[in-house]
């Protein structure tokens, strides 16, 4: 039998407090049995999740405070959404942002990348000597907008009482399908580019060849480029063959294998040619999740929503080789 307000003696203290307090009392408690870690987590709050026994598990706790008018099923959303807020980002980075130019942009409109500045041609001139500028210009500008993506989960009221940790998980599997799809996004858009060279009839483990072809890039006036290549991107099936090819050479290349691909591709730096530019809402590009209340014909407690504005564009081939077998 789950007890009353007046036999938790914690929450007695709730009338000490002002009615807008007890959300965040009952927040906290929530986030502290999830595992996560408030700010300034409340000290009845810390009480609270300190005990245990039936009388101190979620449901009990949501009871008391529901039958002490503190809270409401339509208060459970923004409840999860205080929690979340402690949710920690994952440390990790996803390995596709590694080779790629990170754009934050204003809007979902079209947004214009010049090309052919990185093919600028250098003159060497005497004192006083005319220099021929070259002109920027958009009459061939590679057009790109951010792409919506949107995933969902539902909340229901079994998961609501079952006393166990499960919000960190749910909210980093959301986290993760949206860097995922965002990973299609840059291998689909590098898989239809147009590198510098293609080398047909290749081995798709063969950083050597790749190298060597890197290093005799020139510009249309037939400079060396001078890029210095930094990941060699291939197939699955020919990762470890590369990666032994790299240790066994001691080239200071990384090797980031990726299923489905069709053919490899050697890339500089982004920081010094970016080939393949990763569009973001904002400065880091973080997925947003958020959380909504649920239709209610179901047993559902809250919906939780993930967004994630990004969109992979190839904006520049000049120091890009690929092999094809």
């Amino acid at each position: 039998m789950v007890a009353s307000v007046r036999e938790i003696p914690e929450l007695k203290l709730l009338n000490l407090l002002k009615p807008s307090e007890h959300r965040r009392v009952f927040g906290d408690f929530f986030a502290l049995r999830q595992g996560l870690q408030p700010l300034t987590p409340h000290p009845i709050a810390q009480e609270l999740s300190s005990r245990t026994g039936d009388d101190y598990k979620i449901v009990s706790i949501e009871r008391a405070f529901v039958a002490a008018r503190s809270i409401s099923s339509s208060d459970l959303p923004a409840v999860l959404a205080h929690a979340i807020r402690y949710v920690p980002m994952p440390k990790f980075e996803p390995v596709h942002r590694k080779f790629c130019k990170i754009d934050p942009v204003q809007d979902f409109k079209d947004v214009e990348y010049i090309a052919g500045l990185d093919d600028l041609p250098v003159q060497e001139a005497a004192e006083l000597e005319e220099i021929h500028g070259q002109p920027v210009e958009f009459e061939m500008p590679i057009n790109a907008k951010l792409k919506h993506l949107r995933t969902r989960l539902t909340v229901s009221r079994h998961v609501w009482i079952n006393n166990q940790k499960w919000l960190s998980s749910a909210i980093n599997a959301m986290r993760t399908a949206l860097y995922r799809k965002e990973a299609a996004l840059t291998y689909a858009a590098l898989e239809a580019a147009t590198p510098a060279i293609t080398i047909p009839g290749s081995n798709l483990a063969d950083v050597e060849t790749a190298l060597e072809n890197f290093r005799a890039l020139t510009t249309s006036t037939g400079e060396l480029i001078g890029a210095e290549p930094k990941f060699f991107i291939c197939p699955a099936s020919n990762e470890v063959a590369a990666k032994i090819r790299v240790k066994h050479s001691g080239l200071d290349i990384e090797v980031i294998g990726r299923s489905g691909l069709t053919a490899s591709y050697l890339l500089p730096d982004p920081e010094q040619h970016s080939s393949i530019t990763l569009q973001v809402l904002d400065e880091k590009g973080l997925p947003l999740i958020e959380t909504n209340k649920p239709d209610f014909r179901g047993d559902d407690v809250a919906i939780l929503d993930g967004t994630h504005d990004v969109n992979a564009v190839f904006t520049s081939g000049l120091c890009v080789v690929k092999l094809t077998a």
